[in-house]
């Protein structure tokens, strides 16, 4: 039977609920029987806002509020155990309240140290599957004053005491001491939910008051979590620990800002989920997209192998056992999943077995999708490529601005899961670094998440192998000699088909080049490697005499991905590059022949249904092109690739900014890459390009290399220019951008107060770049932009909508409402229905409908 400090209770609960909001109380040294009531229960009124408040607010009238009782004393005194066992009781008793309405969505709401046992709880979650329904209807979590890590003058533990002694009043005592040494506050509990805290959106509410005279109890550093982006938002009260969630009545300041971001963190919650059920449910429209009624869906894609590099079925040979097994094995069951790996050296044909069978055998299949697994994020493109397919030859670009990349990726891994789709051949190629446990790599990663949920379909999966396999014994000397590669028997014909050349003379050449390659290359060159660079040397040779610009453009494109090389790559910004490329890029006919040349030889393929003009390399000649034809880094080079990259950035105000940014990630990433970025001088780069990369790698969600990039930026304007140029400035401003979004408030502060000191210094308060610089000044700018260009400029409206922002922000609705209508009315006259500003605005007036 439960006691008075041990319960789950539902304290309102209105018709038709579309929410659960579930409140945790935090730590109860005392012992008190209402502990659990007290906590959200204004002194002076006696109301508890969560019951009498929330309730009556704009959105929240159909939230169901349960509020979660328990022992915290006996909780927190019995260390990770008791914490363990408390956040068992409250999934389970949450369990038990939500039967038959698994995917209500669910706002955890938490005081203190009550976010400990959440945290507990959805870690418990992850690890228990009868609670996996739990884990993935939670939205978000608010937290009032809970410390996530040690702040400026104390670690997790002091700070967890501290509360006890807010809380007893009294001296330190054997509890205290617990709670500094508790490894419930240690790295375990802070790395598992670390790992799944991305899939949550996290509120924080954060004192600014000294509680009497032990001051601040859980400073800003200490209730962060630094997650990145929009995942975490940080507001502060003007309030102390035990005032922070009680409030008098609900006009007060304080209650007005909390419960506008509780009610933006319902409502993004509320369009999740309408947002699931339309992915899971075809037959609603997602988006401006009407999909097709469930019994008329088409699960017949047939084959797509988009962006795989184009083979030649004339000349390829051979195989027969290997795809007679492939047939075997892969042949569509109803009753489970068919996974075949092939596994190989580089080079020896891996790809154009799974290409050749996907060809050979495409009438066996409903679809055949062919993804490119180098990394997650190729992974990530193919299955956003996917949906675009599944929605029927719908516009691509209506789908990319109603879908976001999650979205489309989840859609498309459901679609391979339903239950009448079970024909069809998924094929992961190029995964050559997986995570291996207990092996720790900055670069592998889990195939299997990619994988769709349901057990059928058919996966084959391509991957390199350190076993050396031989070839036929009865196979021609040439191919005796070369081991049986097929990549270096291609290369090798191009080679002889190319020139005049017979087979004996080639042989003969081959002989030389590889002397001369292993008495010059690195003793741990594995021998299939050195046969295959043999042969592209000579090819190499040919080419130079022939087309010297052609193995330039080689050695540039070490310094790039090996996929998704097209012309406007390398062309733009032709008047600063050096002569020998000025050339190449003058036209795309000449441009095209270059890029012809290598692919006479093998060393370059057209990527097959991808857009015009895209070339790839091999990811071995790839390999060959860095550790062979640029084996000392050319910073040249390096500087001329970095320079590509940035002048294809796309900046916010251009349409379809971050499909074109996306399209360029993983060419920063193959800048940023171990290899390379440790053995280049980056002071040869220049520092708008180190600006633009930093910018592109924040528009598309990566902040480590955003941030590093900013900082090298910065580092070098402050040297050529000075710290108070403008430059540098707004480098600054965009640093402090970035910190604010991924949480560090501190540093965002620092760097927002020194771009507004500096550009009030070099133009004055009214100009309008000083006015661009901070959110307290946005009111500010809109006076300057207005008087400087007019009420419909674009950059009026920019800060008219981060106005409509931040009053939402703040609670102040009404005012909102109006900026964000205002916003809308000029970017629909600037720049049409369709843009993506015009749609951004849209969602945020859902707000009010």
């Amino acid at each position: 039977m439960a006691t008075a400090t041990d319960f789950l209770r539902v304290i309102a609960d209105p018709d038709g609920a579309n929410i659960d909001i579930v409140a945790v109380h935090g730590l109860n040294p005392t012992n008190s029987e209402y502990h659990a009531e007290q906590t959200w229960t204004s002194h002076v009124s006696k109301k508890l806002w969560l019951r009498d408040f929330l309730p009556q607010q704009q959105t929240l009238a159909k939230a169901r509020v349960l509020l979660f009782g328990y022992n915290a004393n006996v909780a927190f005194n019995t260390s990770t155990a008791g914490v363990s066992e408390q956040a068992s009781n409250l999934l389970n008793r949450l369990d038990l309240k939500r039967e038959g309405i698994n995917d209500r969505p669910i706002l955890f709401v938490c005081h203190s140290l009550g976010g400990i046992v959440v945290k507990h709880a959805l870690v418990t979650a992850k690890l228990d599957d009868t609670y996996e329904a739990i884990r993935l209807a939670t939205y978000g979590i608010v937290f009032f004053a809970t410390p996530h890590q040690g702040g400026k003058h104390a670690n997790l533990g002091d700070i967890a005491a501290k509360i006890a002694k807010r809380c007893l009043r009294n001296e330190d005592n054997s509890f205290m001491e617990a709670l500094k040494k508790d490894s419930l506050f240690g790295e375990e509990l802070v790395n598992n939910f670390r790992h799944q805290i991305e899939d949550f959106y996290v509120l924080s509410f954060v004192e600014t008051r000294p509680y009497r005279k032990l001051g601040l109890i859980v400073d800003r550093q200490s209730a962060t979590l630094g997650l990145s982006g929009k995942r975490e938002k940080q507001v502060h009260l003007a309030a102390d620990h035990d005032s922070i969630c009680k409030f008098e009545s609900p006009e007060g300041d304080d209650f007005e800002l909390v419960i506008g971001n509780i009610r933006k963190m319902v409502q993004n919650a509320l369009n999740a989920e309408l947002e699931r059920k339309r992915m899971d449910d075809l037959s609603v429209p997602v988006a401006s997209l009407t999909l097709k009624e469930p019994a008329s869906r088409n699960y017949k894609l047939g084959i797509s192998l988009s962006g795989a590099p184009q083979i030649d079925d004339d000349i390829f040979v051979g195989r027969e056992q290997e795809l007679d097994q492939l047939q075997e094995w892969l042949a569509p069951t109803p009753s489970r999943q068919n996974r075949v790996v092939v596994s190989g050296l580089g080079g020896m044909g891996k790809t154009q077995l799974s290409i050749h069978f996907a060809k050979q055998h495409h009438d066996q299949y409903s679809s055949i999708i062919w993804l490119n697994a180098k990394d997650e994020n190729t992974i990530r493109a193919g299955l956003v490529a996917l949906a675009s397919r599944i929605l029927g030859g719908t516009e691509r670009d209506v789908l990319v601005k109603h879908l976001d990349e999650d979205q489309a990726v989840r859609f498309s891994r459901q679609w391979l899961s339903e239950s009448d789709n079970k024909e069809w051949l998924v094929i992961f190629d190029n995964y050559d670094d997986p995570r291996i446990p207990g092996i720790k790599s900055s670069t592998g990663y889990d195939i299997r998440p990619f994988f769709p949920d349901r057990d059928q379909g058919s996966i084959l999966i391509t991957t390199r192998s350190s076993r050396l396999s031989f070839g036929d014994a009865d196979a021609v000397k040439l191919a005796k000699r070369l081991d049986g590669l097929p990549l270096a028997l291609t290369t090798a014909g191009s080679y002889i088909n190319q020139t005049a050349d017979s087979f004996r003379s080639y042989l003969q050449m081959y002989e030389v080049s590889w002397k001369d390659l292993a008495e010059n290359s690195d003793e741990l060159l594995d021998y299939e490697d050195r046969t295959l660079y043999s042969t592209w040397n000579l090819s190499l040779k040919r080419i130079e005499a022939q087309e010297p610009e052609a193995v330039q453009m080689l050695r540039l494109m070490a310094y790039l991905d090996n996929h998704d090389l097209w012309y406007e790559l390398f062309q733009k910004g032709a008047e600063s590059m050096p002569t020998w490329l000025s050339n190449v890029v003058k036209s795309r006919p000449r441009f095209n022949k270059v890029m012809g040349k290598l692919q006479e030889y093998s060393l370059l393929e057209v990527e097959v249904d991808a857009q015009s003009g895209q070339y790839s390399l091999h990811p071995c000649v790839h390999d060959w092109t860095l550790e062979c034809l640029n084996c000392e880094l050319n910073n040249e080079l390096f500087r001329l690739a970095v320079h590509c990259i940035a002048e294809n950035t796309m900046w916010d105000t251009e349409a379809d900014f971050w499909i074109g940014n996306r399209r360029l990630g993983q060419h920063v990433s193959r800048i940023e890459s171990q290899r390379i970025k440790e053995s280049v001088d980056w002071n040869c780069v220049k520092v708008e390009d180190m600006y633009k990369i930093a910018y592109l790698s924040e528009t598309v969600g990566r902040t480590v290399q955003a941030e590093t990039m900013y900082e090298r930026a910065l580092a070098g304007y402050e040297k050529a220019w000075g710290p108070e140029h403008t430059s540098t400035l707004d480098t600054v401003n965009n640093l402090g951008l970035l910190y604010k979004n991924q949480g560090r408030m501190a540093e965002a502060e620092t760097m927002y107060e020194r771009a507004l000191a500096g550009k009030e210094k070099a133009w004055g308060p009214e100009h309008t770049s000083t006015l661009d610089t901070a959110e307290t000044m946005y009111e500010r700018a809109l006076a300057g932009y207005e008087k400087a260009w007019g009420p419909e400029h674009t950059s009026t409206l920019d800060t008219v909508h981060n106005l409509g922002n931040l009053y939402a922000d703040q609670g102040r609705m009404a005012e909102a409402e109006t900026m964000y209508e205002r916003a809308l009315a000029g970017y629909e006259k600037a720049w049409g229905p369709e843009h993506s500003k015009v749609i951004m605005v849209k969602k945020n007036l859902e707000l009010f409908t």
